[in-house]
């Protein structure tokens, strides 16, 4: 039950207590009590039209988490390059190594959405104008330490799914999806989802894992907390659903 429903149950309990007290004959009691209940719900009448937000804020904050969705694409998708896109510095280095051997950019690969999602944890808030920056790219070597190889001074806004309605810019209750990264599994490359110009390109390969650091915005909100996700591309065993060697592995977890 949220803090807002408690407080109105609290205070229905409370009336009707005071009903039990006047029908048992304590009507001065009674009297006194309403009369106190009555001067109390005006000050907080009063008090919810001036300082609405602060105390919405205090009583139910919002708290909002990165993580994985729910449910995950079944099938993969296709792209062309065909000289109007960026393409991916991983894919030029698996091309250096003859694994792209006699495949031309002009043709479609097949590629794996990945997404990520924000959500509300206490469930009733309406998240108004949400935005996801990413702040921080990090290696990751296999007993866990960091290393930052580049920095940027501008955070890089995350695109919202689907793109085609609101894509820098969200508004929601609940959940609400977002455009993470393409996993290029028929050469193990991962990279990640953004239409931002610059010299950006942190796309990697296996068995690079990277850690990406996300704050979130919204109206009246920026979270204090680091959300981190982890990619890592692992092999696996070719079955009917996934024929490939490769798969992105990703964790999330808040960093306070």
């Amino acid at each position: 039950m949220s803090r807002t429903r408690c407080f109105v149950v609290i205070f229905l309990v409370l009336i009707g207590i005071c009903v039990v007290v006047f029908i048992v004959g304590l009507k001065a009691e009674a009297t006194f009590a309403m009369q106190a209940f009555g001067a109390i719900s005006v000050v907080l009448a009063v008090a919810t039209a001036l300082y609405g937000n602060v105390i919405r804020e205090i009583v139910q904050p919002l708290d909002l988490r990165i993580e994985l969705p729910t449910t995950t694409n079944s099938m993969f998708d296709l792209v062309s390059f065909d000289g109007k896109g960026r393409i991916p510095k991983a894919l030029f280095e698996r091309c250096s190594e003859g694994v792209m051997s006699g495949i031309t950019l002009n043709e479609d690969f097949q590629v794996y959405c990945v997404h990520l999602r924000v959500r509300e944890l206490n469930g009733e808030r309406v998240v108004k104008d949400c935005r996801v920056w990413l702040t921080r790219v990090l290696n990751l070597s296999e007993n866990g330490s960091e290393d930052e190889p580049f920095r940027f001074a501008v955070p890089r806004l995350m695109i919202w799914a689907p793109c085609e309605y609101s894509p820098e810019v969200r508004s929601f209750a609940g959940h609400q999806v977002f455009d993470f990264g393409l996993f290029y599994p028929a050469f193990g490359a991962f990279d990640l989802t953004g239409k931002q110009g610059g010299n950006f390109d942190c796309s990697f390969r296996a068995p690079d894992r990277k850690r990406f650091i996300f704050q979130i915005e919204c109206e009246g909100f920026m979270d204090a907390k680091e959300h981190r996700v982890d990619v890592a591309i692992s092999k696996v065993e070719r079955s009917e659903a996934w024929p490939f060697e490769w798969r992105p592995v990703v964790t999330t977890e808040p960093k306070m």
